[in-house]
């Protein structure tokens, strides 16, 4: 009886086809190449012409992140592709004052190339000292800034990805607000020139007791497709 198992190795995804003569037949996946061993045989139904692999979980993920507080998850076949960014604590900005202010930070860059970027999830709290403000919270491929109380304000590629969810900020912890929307046209259809960053931006009018960072916790996701 054939036998399939996945596994990961150093930067390769590997499908290991225990075939029906017991032979092992290896299938690779870097990211970019295909590798195939040997010729399979599955219970002389299916042969390596007529195998079709829907999507692995890639060792090496296509989309980074620069900082330690965001784990990259993605899933597919080098073209069509889901990556899931997973906060926790992500500081998304600080230095506060009795004032509107809009603060951001990157959370993950695309790779070079072109992709189409369609649609964009998020669910995410926010944390601050203090009292509690209703932030305008969205994704961005430029960086929140200025004292400006929505990411309106700042203007569109500040929330070019996801427009401004209001969520609501708390000392311990606030509740988690999903949003789950088609991306801009202005930023979907990426260019080899086009901004590859991604930036989480706040807005809001702030206290003066909301000292030190804003921070974010909860999930993003990204449903893109490689180009070239």
């Amino acid at each position: 009886m054939s036998r399939i198992k996945q596994k990961k190795l150093g930067i390769k995804n590997y499908l290991e086809f225990t075939n029906q003569n017991n032979t092992l037949a290896t299938f690779s996946f870097d990211g970019t190449n295909f590798e195939l061993d040997q010729p399979l045989i599955v219970d002389g139904a299916i042969t390596a012409d007529s195998l079709e692999v829907a999507s692995l979980t890639m060792s090496t993920p296509l989309i980074t992140t620069p900082v330690t507080t965001v784990v990259v998850s993605e899933y597919g076949d080098g073209m069509d592709m889901t990556t899931t960014l997973t906060l926790t604590n992500f500081i998304v900005g600080g230095t506060f004052a009795a004032a509107a202010k809009a603060v951001g930070n990157i959370v993950a860059s695309f790779p070079t190339g072109a992709h189409v970027c369609k649609i964009a999830y998020q669910s995410l709290s926010l944390k601050v000292a203090g009292t509690a403000v209703a932030a305008d919270l969205g994704l961005g491929s430029v960086v929140g800034s200025g004292a400006n109380a929505t990411l309106q304000a700042v203007g569109a590629t500040s929330e070019d990805y996801i427009t401004g969810q209001t969520t609501t900020t708390s000392a311990t912890g606030g509740t988690a607000v999903a949003a789950l929307l088609d991306v801009s046209a202005a930023i979907n259809l990426n260019v080899a020139a086009s901004v590859k960053d991604v930036y989480l931006n706040a807005a809001g009018t702030w206290n003066a007791n909301n000292t030190g960072n804003l921070t974010a916790t909860g999930t993003i996701v990204l449903k893109w497709t490689k180009i070239a």
